[in-house]
């Protein structure tokens, strides 16, 4: 018998008449009229090149290549539907994965250390891995799957190949060093504009938003000292007269580590969502969705302060 003549709907139709012993009883149960249910009878009976089920006093019983058949097409079913129909599934306590997020060097800060905490829960065997890239090499990076997630702010990561989903909101304050001579009781519009400022310039994409709004409304800095990454703000601003304008986890985190004062901007502050990314490559894979399912429920509307 060749294969390419087995319809996998005949093995279903099999399997129901082993159930029922009976024509209509088993097409009955998929939604097939009777005689739809009595072809595919006859087109098992050809395929398999036996009568399959004989019809006696009692119904229709199975011939003795049904039985032998009938554990290896009930075992053929079921991989099917829970290998190939069911939904990826994955169990952290049996997984040695490597999970891979791309965020920026404060989104180590911000995100790692309850990610490494849930991971730590969920699965002894979980690792973590946390990268800084820039936007041309996050979505290569995603694509290929070198990269699971990408947490942040990222408004290069849109279009069809790429799913998003919001976690919280966030927006710009202003941090300095207890007792700062440029802040004073209040930062004023006025102190903020004739302070010093330091400023970040980083892969990531959220300071941009707070220079184009200044821009915007042609507010202009002081601003003698520029540096790359967010963390060099901690020693730099917390030992000089510099204040800094950073997104509030920077800030949440400054304050927790080092004696920062924390600010709110002397106008009003534009707001951006922090999303987690992924590839549509990725959408059904089991523990990319695990890992966003955790992702979501850590970081979901994640109260302002």
């Amino acid at each position: 018998m060749d294969v390419r003549q087995v319809d996998l709907n005949l093995l279903v139709f099999f399997e129901a008449m082993l159930r029922h012993r009976s024509v209509t009883a088993a097409g009955r149960e998929l939604g097939m009229s009777q005689p739809s249910a009595s072809y595919a009878l006859l087109r098992m009976r050809n395929a398999f090149e036996d009568p399959l089920f004989i019809r006696v006093s009692s119904g229709m019983e199975p011939t003795p290549r049904a039985i032998a058949m009938q554990d290896t097409v009930r075992d053929v079913l079921m991989r099917i539907r829970t290998d190939l129909l069911s939904p990826a599934s994955f169990d952290p306590q049996a997984s040695s994965r490597e999970f891979r997020i791309a965020t920026s060097d404060v989104g180590e800060s911000f995100f790692v250390p309850r990610i490494d905490g849930v991971l730590r829960s969920q699965g002894r065997r979980l690792r973590l891995r946390v990268v800084s890239s820039t936007p041309a090499e996050l979505e290569q990076q995603l694509a290929s799957g070198e990269i699971d997630l990408a947490m942040g702010h990222y408004p290069d990561l849109v279009g069809a190949d790429f799913f998003q989903q919001a976690l919280f909101t966030s927006h710009f304050v202003v941090i300095a060093k207890p007792g700062n001579p440029h802040v004073g009781d209040e930062l004023t519009m006025e102190r903020f504009l004739a302070a010093p400022h330091i400023d970040v310039s980083t892969p990531g994409r959220s300071q941009e938003i707070i220079l184009r709004h200044m821009a915007e409304q042609k507010i202009v800095r002081h601003v003698p000292l520029r540096v790359s990454r967010f963390l060099s703000l901690l020693e730099i601003v917390s030992q000089s007269d510099l204040i800094a304008v950073v997104p509030r986890e920077v800030a949440q985190f400054f304050r927790s580590s080092r004696d920062i004062e924390v600010h709110p901007l002397p106008f009003e502050s534009p707001h951006f969502r922090l999303r987690q990314h992924w590839h549509k490559r990725f959408h059904g894979d089991g523990a990319v969705g695990w890992l966003r399912e955790q992702m979501h429920a850590l970081f979901k509307d994640t109260p302002a302060t």
